[in-house]
């Protein structure tokens, strides 16, 4: 509504919700990036004893998120289930935090998949949060996609794989 001019911005609230990747973006953006490497180094047998710290939980956190919230709507293919998928990534997308990169990613994923077409705000929107964010640009490499298959249509494909723990080797 600011940006509307419906309303005068008074001041500007630091909040986090609860929702995907949200609370603890700025968390993660402030620490070392969580390789994939480094997350599946804790989950060798040497190191199941141990309780890990809180940067760690967040390491972990990062990864659950992406493959059991985002990453399977890659091959989705119930169509009701995918809507509804669709309707909580554009709530992230465009209330939440409308500058996670994951959210932005697979909202013009689903337009993509939904519409045939993908929105040019939301790809312009997706490269400002890339070119302004380090942690984007390397959690995009680390995990095989880019703003590339926003613009080619051609999407990575979800390897099939017996738990998401695979994934990390």
């Amino acid at each position: 509504m600011v940006e509307l001019g419906m309303i005068d911005q008074t001041e500007k609230l630091d909040y986090r919700t609860n929702t995907g990747p949200i609370g603890k973006q700025r968390s993660f953006e402030s620490q070392d990036f969580p390789t994939k490497q480094n997350l599946a180094s804790f989950f060798q047998n040497s190191r199941l004893h141990t309780i890990p710290s809180q940067v760690e939980l967040s390491d972990i956190w990062f990864y659950a998120n992406y493959y059991l919230n985002f990453h399977p709507l890659l091959s989705e293919k119930h169509l009701p289930k995918f809507k509804r998928k669709a309707k909580y990534i554009k709530s992230i997308c465009n209330y939440s935090v409308p500058n996670n990169g994951f959210a932005i990613y697979f909202d013009a994923f689903v337009q993509h998949k939904l519409q045939k077409k993908i929105d040019q705000n939301l790809i312009d929107r997706l490269e400002v949060v890339l070119k302004e964010s380090v942690f984007w640009q390397l959690t995009f490499t680390e995990l095989g996609i880019s703003i590339k298959d926003l613009k080619t249509g051609s999407f990575p494909n979800k390897p099939q794989y017996k738990n998401w723990f695979s994934l990390i080797k």
